[in-house]
């Protein structure tokens, strides 16, 4: 066996992707994925996973590398094992890949997965205008390490977010992820009216009948609901009552549709 590390085409690329016959199914996110990093030019070429040759010229691994190399249309530095016997195929990919929250941890951060999870859905809703569920596209390390620098203030947010919040029941089913993007947002829009609705979220002080606040709190309690539901949900609820509250509109229950037959837009953090 031998390892290089060569300048990979797009064209050669393609001429190894046509060597296989059998492999596992192609995960089109993943290379989407992949491929946004080649063309940001995030792709690493020090990368210590290379792209696996048989002794036959057979491509036995590398083939999501390989297609968003393609799809990048960009040439690569990657390294390169050829040589390899055709079982090897067995062995390849059993590792765990590094996470947002590894990556946060190597670079000092603390509260890695809260902070790694509100950077993602920070990102979705700045990309997408949605939160929570399946997005069009899963953001890379490096994006979500751009986010991190545009919104350096996001760390405050989460120790605001984790004090005020701690022990009151008003993360169940919604998860600090959401509420510190939210949140973040929020504070963009208006610093004070997000300070005091997340106080009275927290505390539920002084709601009267026809709070939006109060019904929210309603909802995420979930008085009498077996199972919460999906996080999206949970998060347009928020939304809409963060909107509600600021018009000081009557609201009795807070509610949002996302299927059937008259589905609802996601909301915007107005």
């Amino acid at each position: 066996m031998q390892i290089t590390q060569q300048s990979i085409s797009p064209k050669r690329a393609t001429e190894l992707l046509g060597t296989i016959k059998l492999n596992r199914n192609i995960r089109a996110r993943h290379v989407a994925e992949l491929a946004r990093q080649i063309a940001n030019g995030e792709w690493d070429a020090n990368n210590p996973a290379p792209i696996g040759i048989s002794t036959q010229g057979k491509l036995l691994d590398g083939q999501h590398r390989l297609l968003a190399l393609v799809e990048a249309n960009k040439t690569c530095r990657m390294w390169v094992a050829e040589g390899l016997p055709p079982g090897t195929m067995a062995n390849i990919d059993t590792g765990s890949r590094r996470t947002m929250g590894d990556v946060l941890k190597l670079r000092g951060e603390v509260n890695v997965n809260v902070l790694a999870g509100a950077l993602h859905q920070l990102w979705g809703y700045e990309r997408y205008r949605l939160m929570a569920g399946r997005l069009p596209n899963t953001p890379s390390h490096g994006e979500l390490l751009a986010m991190l620098e545009k919104h350096e203030d996001l760390r405050e947010t989460i120790k605001d977010v984790s004090v005020a919040l701690h022990r009151t029941g008003m993360q169940q089913g919604v998860g600090p992820s959401i509420w510190n993007a939210f949140y973040y947002i929020a504070a963009g829009v208006n610093g004070e009216d997000a300070s005091e609705f997340l106080t009275l979220v927290a505390t539920g002080e002084a709601l009267g009948t026809g709070d939006p606040i109060l019904a929210l709190r309603r909802y995420i309690i979930g008085e009498g609901r077996l199972r919460h539901p999906p996080r999206r949900v949970m998060a347009a609820v928020i939304i809409k009552s963060w909107n509600a509250w600021r018009r000081r509109d009557h609201v009795e229950v807070v509610s949002f549709k996302p299927g059937g037959r008259a589905p609802e837009k996601f909301p915007e953090i107005e």
